[in-house]
């Protein structure tokens, strides 16, 4: 948890309890923890965790040869930039065993840099040498560097999940670019070399694991999730029979012009096009550069329509995740994987957006080629984070009034060429 994270929980009266890294908050008013102030609750510095306390997890004793050297590893876990880097400097010209030595917790200086996001330390550190620090375990936890690094990236995740009203954020990227290093260093850089620090936190930082989601978010499997609800949702023909069930409240009315519902076509169409055959995450700008560049006059007014009357494309992108959802398994009925390991000649009567005028075995050959992707496409952990693609998309500038003035300019300027 960063300083940040520490000072606003503590504000709101979460405390730690006992040796937690986490804080808590108690619900019951006679709870001892509402008599701690801030200044009495226990630190939670990983330098001083478990410093005072019983050590026996993991199966490892404590680890204190009463030579090391507190205000290091404070520096280490709480400076940074060229400050930090000057102070590693000095004490391995003054004294390079010190840089050797262990907190009361078996932590090395590594181990400390690295559950801080400390960059500039670990760099430091590894390029004078500590790499036998690097596979290291001999602490209380039984954890590397590396091991350390991961565990405070997915508690953050779930403290911000839990807890902040926009979601999860993704990964810290300091936390990513020390993942970087120290896999680097680990012996992975075969895998790794070709990755720039920019790109590694764009390809992870929304917590893939397959390596292959597009903007590091959007699963190939994800995507063929949202397409089967978004090809459905363009079709014209039963408008008025499902335009209830997957609009939100505000616009379920009985009689809507027949341009809304354009509009609202033209807005699935757009985003299904981007998935299905840019292969695109639908981004607020990408959905809009591809309205504006590929509807005509007619299209453009239907899309005003369907903006002004108080649509937006979160209303769609809700639709499709939510029918998504739905079909899914663990958290759903588990529908949409029960078809797609159906044999190819069912899928080629499934609704994935081909045209009416195409024969069956176009169709058959589509399906089959539908089926062998989703067959080989790698599992990932973003497969199923419903969720978190929503949030993602929230945060992507799906702002209604700023698309509805974009669109508007777009066709403006369109309709004038």
């Amino acid at each position: 948890m960063t300083g940040s994270q520490r000072h606003t929980f503590s504000n709101a009266q979460y405390r730690r309890g006992g040796q937690s890294i986490l804080p808590g908050y108690p619900t019951w008013s006679t709870h001892s923890a509402k008599s701690h102030t801030r200044s009495s609750d226990i630190p939670c510095d990983t330098c001083t965790i478990l410093k005072d306390g019983p050590a026996q997890e993991g199966g490892h004793e404590r680890i204190d040869d009463g030579k090391h050297d507190d205000r290091l590893f404070d520096a280490v876990a709480t400076e940074r930039g060229a400050v930090v880097s000057h102070i590693i400097q000095e004490k391995y010209r003054a004294d390079r065993q010190s840089l050797q030595r262990r907190d009361p917790s078996g932590y090395t200086l590594l181990h400390i840099a690295a559950v801080s996001g400390n960059v500039v330390a670990v760099s430091s550190l590894i390029g004078l040498g500590f790499v036998s620090h690097l596979r290291d375990c001999s602490n209380i936890e039984g954890a590397t560097p590396l091991d350390l690094c991961r565990n405070r990236m997915e508690q953050d995740r779930i403290l911000e999940e839990e807890h902040l009203s926009t979601g999860w954020t993704g990964y810290n990227p300091d936390y990513l670019v020390v993942e970087l290093m120290l896999r680097r260093n680990m012996g992975e850089e075969s895998l790794l070399e070709e990755l720039e620090d920019e790109e590694y936190i764009k390809k992870f930082r929304w917590g893939c694991t397959c390596g292959q989601c597009t903007d590091g978010w959007l699963s190939l499997r994800m995507r063929f999730r949202l397409i089967g609800p978004t090809a459905g949702a363009m079709e014209e023909e039963g408008w008025e029979d499902w335009s209830t069930q997957c609009l939100p409240e505000h616009l379920r009315l009985p009689q809507r012009p027949k341009s809304f519902g354009g509009g609202y076509r033209a807005v699935m169409g757009a985003i299904f096009e981007l998935m299905q055959y840019f292969r695109e995450a639908p981004t607020a700008q990408k959905v809009g550069h591809h309205l504006w560049r590929n509807w005509d006059n007619q299209g453009m007014k239907n899309i005003n329509e369907y903006l002004s009357q108080g649509g937006t494309v979160e209303d769609a992108l809700d639709y499709l995740t939510t029918e998504a959802r739905q079909q899914a398994p663990l958290v759903g009925d588990g529908s949409f994987d029960r078809l797609m390991e159906k044999d190819f000649k069912d899928l080629a009567g499934m609704d994935l957006g081909i045209g009416h005028e195409t024969d069956i075995d176009d169709q058959v050959r589509y399906g089959l080629g539908i089926q062998q992707e989703w067959r080989t496409a790698p599992r990932c952990a973003n497969d199923l984070e419903f969720a978190m693609w929503r949030s993602i998309w929230r945060s992507l500038g799906f702002d209604a009034l700023l698309f509805r003035y974009g669109l508007r300019v777009h066709v403006y300027s369109h309709t004038s060429l």
